[in-house]
């Protein structure tokens, strides 16, 4: 899909969720958390896992020629507390702008807000406000 989108110079957006993530990335994770003297919770490795796997796969999109300036970002996750996390940790460790969406559509009280309301957003707009705020 990356050397199509260098092909036609479109830009790409890398999402990672539960599903896509890869198994053998956080069983490294787990087992090297599970090594520490005082091991992290399986929540904080589970999303450390997320936000390495995309970047991990911008990485490689890069080396397989698609323009930094044409990847963004995405981490699917339940928990409106658990996408905040992610997307904290993705902006603290990159510079590709981030799409931001709640693959929820019901909100559980018990969260300690509801889901962000959805928004139009462009990946070039992204860009110019991170850039103006690094």
């Amino acid at each position: 899909m990356i050397e199509v989108a260098v092909e036609h110079a479109k830009p790409v957006r890398i999402g990672v969720n539960w599903g896509s993530l890869d198994r053998a990335l956080l069983t490294e994770l787990m087992d090297a958390n599970a090594r520490r003297p005082d091991p992290l919770p399986d929540r904080e490795v589970m999303l450390e896992a997320i936000t390495e796997s995309a970047l991990r796969s911008a990485d490689l999109a890069e080396v397989t020629g698609q323009p930094r300036d044409r990847i963004v970002l995405s981490a699917k996750v339940s928990g409106v507390r658990d996408l905040i996390d992610v997307y904290r940790q993705l902006a603290a460790r990159c510079v590709y702008p981030l799409h931001l969406g709640s693959p929820r559509r019901d909100w559980d009280p018990r969260e300690s807000s509801p889901p962000p309301r959805p928004s139009r957003c462009c990946s070039s707009r992204a860009s110019a406000t991170r850039s103006a705020v690094a």
